[in-house]
């Protein structure tokens, strides 16, 4: 699953609650019970505030959290860079794998305003060419490294790891 902006706001709850909504799913005759709503991957890109967001009570993080790939615009998207980390860091303070995040130094929120006065675009454009339109070869690079791109049936890097990782005990934070 992959959200942008306000999308990313309901991606990262998707990858977080997913147990719980499965728990409430298994409606007699439905046929999609008791097949997992887990996400295999989260793509959390220029997001609004996440569980993990200040003056939230955050949620336990599932030791199968989906892997996650976060970007973002920094000071020029201030307010989404932070919530981007503050998901990013609830993740890394755990110790999930396979998560990643690239924080650009030149890049707005798409449709905000640029000195110009024309608008930031947004989503897969190539933002008149600055490093942060190009974020999605970064997604791609990250996608194949795990694994995802391979042929059917082949057990992905990401699911081995996720599976290696619910397995074992949680280990306190440094």
């Amino acid at each position: 699953i992959m959200g942008f902006s306000a999308g990313a706001e309901l991606a990262a709850p998707a990858a977080l609650f997913f147990e719980n909504f499965d728990q409430t799913n298994q409606a007699a005759g439905d046929r999609l019970a008791g097949v997992s709503s887990r996400p295999d991957f989260v793509g959390i890109i220029y997001p609004g505030p996440s569980p993990f967001a200040r003056n939230r009570t955050p949620p336990p993080i599932p030791r199968n959290v989906p892997p996650s790939f976060t970007v973002c615009g920094g000071s020029g998207d201030r307010g989404h860079a932070i919530w981007a980390m503050e998901y990013y860091n609830a993740m890394l303070d755990l110790g999930v794998p396979n998560i990643e995040m690239h924080l650009y130094g030149n890049g707005r929120h798409p449709g905000d305003p640029l000195p110009d006065g024309s608008r930031m675009s947004g989503g897969l454009t190539a933002r008149n060419g600055i490093p942060f339109g190009t974020w999605q070869d970064r997604f791609v690079d990250w996608f194949q490294d795990l694994g995802f791109l391979q042929k059917p049936g082949v057990e992905t890097k990401a699911a081995k790891d996720s599976a290696t990782f619910a397995s074992q005990a949680p280990t306190p934070a440094v």
